[in-house]
Formats: C-alpha cells, sequence, structure tokens
C-alpha cells in the first residue's frame, strides 16, 4: 500500500512471482498521489525486496502505450521495452507495451 504523510492511501505495488524467472510487477495511483515521486519510492522498494528476497532474474511490466506518465516511470527505474520476441513470448499485443528489466544475482 502506498499512503501520503498523513496516513491516506494513495495507491499500491504488487509483484506477482510466477515462477524463478517470471515476475510481473504493477502499480496503481490515485490522481492526487501522481507526481509526487510516491511511485518512483515505493516501486523502487518493491523491486529491491524482489531482488533481495527471491533472487528474481528480471523483472517484466506491461503497460498501455498511452500510458506516457507509468512508461516514463519504468524508463526511469532502468526497464527498457522488450524485444518482439518476448512480446510473443508473452502474449502482449494490441495496445499493451512490455517493459523488462534484468537483475544481477543476488
Amino acid at each position: 500500500m502506498i499512503r501520503r504523510d498523513d496516513g491516506r492511501l494513495i495507491g499500491y505495488v504488487q509483484a506477482t512471482v510466477e515462477s524463478p524467472e517470471v515476475c510481473w510487477i504493477a502499480y496503481v495511483l490515485t490522481a492526487e498521489g501522481r507526481g509526487q515521486g510516491h511511485a518512483t519510492r515505493a516501486v523502487t522498494a518493491m523491486v529491491d525486496y524482489l531482488h533481495r528476497a527471491h533472487d528474481v532474474p528480471r523483472l517484466l511490466a506491461s503497460v498501455d502505450a498511452a500510458n506516457a506518465r507509468s512508461i516514463a516511470l519504468l524508463v526511469r527505474l532502468g526497464f527498457a521495452e522488450a524485444d518482439a520476441d518476448l512480446c510473443r513470448a508473452f502474449e502482449i499485443d494490441g495496445s499493451d507495451r512490455l517493459f523488462v528489466r534484468p537483475l544481477p544475482s543476488a
């Protein structure tokens, strides 16, 4: 859960570790929580946790191609757009884009 300093809920982050090779991340923020660094801090903390606790080799995130804020966040956090083969492997098509971030071994 992502909360403001006053305790009000403004979003959440989540991870789905499907296998040792596949870990999806996601995040949602309310309109009032955007543009203040909350998502950057929360996703960074989640990535650090996943790296330490689960030693996943890479993270995946799918995002609507029109969601410029989310794409900017992923790029800022070291994600790159996946190649066509990886998109096909995860059945990403239409208006979605797949981003991937490899992680070093713990």
